[in-house]
């Protein structure tokens, strides 16, 4: 046991730290509901991780009692942030968060009256016992009814939030399924080491690490957010959102790196899913992966083969940012206008630019603020250069009749 204690005593402050540091790296992004539910779990580990560490060296019996009871502050209330973490990033949620939270909450709030009540009742611990570890106080506990309680209605969250999020993660691409992979395998870590411990089914495990390997599931959360951009994309009903839509739509970071993709559009890559992929492989995206510097949202128009022939398409890109302007993805839209451009008398493989003077086109994106048009390479430019640009019409400048009188000096001297 000495030897379990000492490991903790050494491992518990680095993964405070690390933990501490994480909390650090997702500042910028905390406007974000699910960020925060997620930075209130981590704050849950860092208080447990810190009350069973100070107890594990306070010198006296009372002072390593009282610092035990301190981390089922934390304890309890880790199972009610997973939950809510995991309804938040998956999109499930219904009713007000706030009123949710005091309802999983009561069960955690009695969890306290009961433990610092323990010596009234017996509840929550039928028995605690001393012994010397290192030289210092320590606390075996014996289970109480209310202990088993509080610890069924933990394993219950936990799980609910682990299905929650094998559910939303079931029907996504072979890509985004890794980050679903991970996040299951970090909440199981914790949960399964936890079932081990209380249930004593490894006998020479007397010290509780749950802590620690909840620290060791943050680790895994921050890998899932550099590899797969977890805190950028959330899977609200992703399924029957984005494969219902017959435009095809893909979701790119801003290294070019495509992060999802609807069926439309893994029709339109050939049929094999792009997600995981750079943009700069698929011909429908080629003009998005040379554009990745470009600001605010943009739309061009795209002659592509296929099967059938050559067929035009609209891209629209629109970046999608943080509440403070940074940019976490690019939603890249492609709608199939081929038809549009046949009913005008316009080639589907040609360009906009070339379209011959006189052409008819109903549909020439004019800004209702500033009166711009959009050009053929998709520009918002002057509306006599977009008419010039899409249909050959050269704007000449003059004068109606109406209001020559009122510049002219006739006009104003009558």
């Amino acid at each position: 046991m000495d030897l379990q204690q000492l490991v903790y005593i050494v491992i518990a402050p680095a993964a405070a730290v690390f933990l501490v540091l994480l909390l650090g790296r997702m500042g910028p992004v905390l406007g974000d509901a699910r960020n925060r539910a997620f930075a209130a779990l981590v704050i849950a580990d860092i208080g447990w991780l810190a009350a069973n560490w100070v107890e594990a060296l306070w010198s006296t019996r009372q002072g390593t009692y009282v610092f035990m009871r301190i981390a089922y502050l934390f304890i309890a209330a880790l199972p009610v942030a997973w939950l809510d973490y995991a309804i938040r990033l998956t999109g499930k949620s219904r009713g007000r968060a706030s009123r949710r939270l005091v309802a999983l909450s009561i069960i955690p709030l009695i969890t306290q009256v009961m433990v610092w009540t323990n010596e009234s009742h017996w509840l929550m611990w039928t028995e605690l016992r001393f012994s010397s570890v290192l030289g210092l106080p320590f606390i075996t506990t014996y289970s109480g009814p209310w202990f088993w309680i509080h610890a069924v209605y933990s394993y219950i969250l936990i799980m609910t939030g682990a299905i929650k999020v094998i559910d939303a993660y079931r029907d996504l691409s072979p890509f985004l399924k890794g980050q679903g992979r991970l996040t299951l395998v970090a909440v199981l870590i914790p949960l399964l080491y936890n079932v081990l411990f209380v249930t004593k089914l490894i006998p020479v495990l007397e010290k509780d690490y749950t802590a620690i390997t909840f620290a060791l599931s943050a680790t895994l959360f921050a890998f899932a957010s550099e590899r797969y951009g977890m805190f950028a994309v959330v899977p609200v009903a992703r399924s029957a959102l984005l494969d219902s839509l017959s435009s095809a739509i893909f979701v790119v970071n801003d290294r070019g790196l495509v992060l999802d993709a609807n069926a439309a559009g893994i029709g339109l890559t050939g049929g094999s899913t792009p997600v995981g992929r750079f943009a700069e492989e698929f011909a429908p995206l080629s003009m998005v992966a040379r554009s990745l510097d470009r600001k605010g949202t943009w739309n061009a128009d795209v002659a592509l083969d296929g099967p059938a022939g050559p067929r035009r398409y609209e891209l629209s890109c629109v970046p999608v940012t943080d509440p403070k302007g940074r940019l976490l993805c690019r939603l890249v839209s492609l709608n199939d206008v081929t038809q549009r451009h046949t009913q005008a008398g316009i080639p589907a493989g040609q360009p906009a630019s070339a379209m011959p003077a006189g052409t008819p086109d109903a549909n020439l994106p004019l800004c209702s603020a500033c009166g711009k048009a959009r050009d053929g390479s998709g520009a918002w430019v002057p509306l006599p250069r977009a008419l010039e640009d899409r249909f050959g019409i050269r704007v000449t400048q003059g004068m109606c009749p109406d209001c020559l009188p009122r510049r002219s000096g006739d006009g104003k001297r009558g």
